[in-house]
């Protein structure tokens, strides 16, 4: 499962650098242009990793899956204890980074400012509302508002229990469904939330079930199923509804498949360099944007060269950049809560 956090962490940072890359070298704006509708190769290249939406997506089935977990296997279940232990867990990590990006964006003349106001509203996960306009300061922190609502609703269906809700897997799923398509009838709603309950619905099975099922699923299929899904969602042949529905049955396949399979994808996402960037991945998540900042706007001249091989480098070198920085966000405000955590354990 760390294999897989520092997967996702690396899509989302390749949505980020290429959109940057391809709006400031390029001139064109890949939110409004598909991959095969750019000029020229060496663009289509950059669009197809820039259109790289399920890396936060797998954040999410990866969520559900462990806050399941540890919400419907638990035998006592404080919900005070459980939104503090998640306080905890996100914020210290998130101011420091929203208060590195704002040193590092005003800091220059030609950076945004921000008011009071929006600082406030980006402290309270708003700018992950788009209907309230709240501009953000840290583009990627949008997801973490459907983080902080799961987190905030999923205990309650606890109160399901004594109907049986949790004594299957799919009886989980349906009510997950409904949950997430009943604001729709009140003129607000969103798909994303599938994406959670696709995880929790994955943590409903015993190990020994979806061990069996990854030993039963071919890897080449598992493998085609999910390069086809990322494609139509990155060529847009499907809508943005339709691709969340896809992706949460391939992500949730995927995530079977590497964390109890036997294969080659198990050995891939648990060789431990990668793991070693998944450790770090929320802090990674957090600042990558800060150096994809810093190296697009003032960066070495070769940077805005119209290069693929240059953008690459220009990837690898703010990729790396931003490791360092997680790795040291991690130390300063992630380490000590998993060292109090470990404590407090018997």
């Amino acid at each position: 499962m760390e294999g897989l956090r520092a997967y996702a962490v690396v899509l989302t940072f390749c949505v980020h650098f290429f959109g940057a890359w391809l709006v400031n070298v390029r001139g064109i704006d890949p939110s409004n242009v598909a991959p095969q509708q750019v000029p020229s190769n060496t663009d289509f290249v950059l669009a197809w990793l820039q259109m790289s939406p399920h890396g936060v997506y797998l954040f999410f089935i990866l969520s559900g899956f462990l806050i399941c977990r540890i919400v419907g296997n638990a035998r006592t279940f404080s919900y005070p204890r459980f939104l503090w232990r998640r306080f905890w867990r996100i914020y210290p990590a998130f101011i420091m980074a929203l208060a590195l990006g704002l040193l590092v964006y005003c800091s220059h003349p030609a950076g945004p400012s921000f008011s009071w106001t929006e600082i406030g509203a980006n402290l309270l996960l708003l700018n992950g509302i788009p209907q309230l306009g709240v501009r953000p300061i840290l583009n990627q922190t949008w997801s973490l508002f459907y983080e902080v609502v799961f987190y905030l609703t999923f205990p309650a269906l606890l109160l399901l229990r004594p109907v049986g809700v949790w004594r299957t897997a799919w009886g989980l799923s349906l009510v997950g469904v409904a949950v997430v398509y009943l604001p729709f009838a009140f003129g607000w709603g969103s798909a994303v939330f599938l994406m959670f309950f696709a995880g929790a619905t994955v943590a409903r099975f015993d190990d020994n079930s979806l061990t069996a099922f990854a030993q039963r699923m071919p890897q080449w299929l598992v493998v085609t199923l999910y390069c086809g899904v990322t494609s139509a969602i990155a060529f847009r042949l499907v809508d943005e509804h339709t691709s969340i529905w896809l992706y949460s049955f391939a992500g949730a396949v995927l995530m079977i498949e590497v964390c109890y399979g036997r294969g080659w994808l198990n050995r891939l996402f648990s060789w431990r360099p990668i793991r070693r960037i998944g450790n770090v991945s929320y802090s990674l998540f957090l600042v990558h944007t800060i150096p994809i900042y810093l190296l697009i706007n003032f960066g070495p001249d070769w940077i805005s060269s119209r290069g693929l091989v240059r953008a690459f480098f220009g990837a690898i070198l703010a990729l790396l950049s931003s490791i360092v920085l997680a790795g040291a966000l991690f130390l300063i405000a992630e380490r000590p809560y998993f060292a109090a955590k470990r404590k407090k354990q018997p």
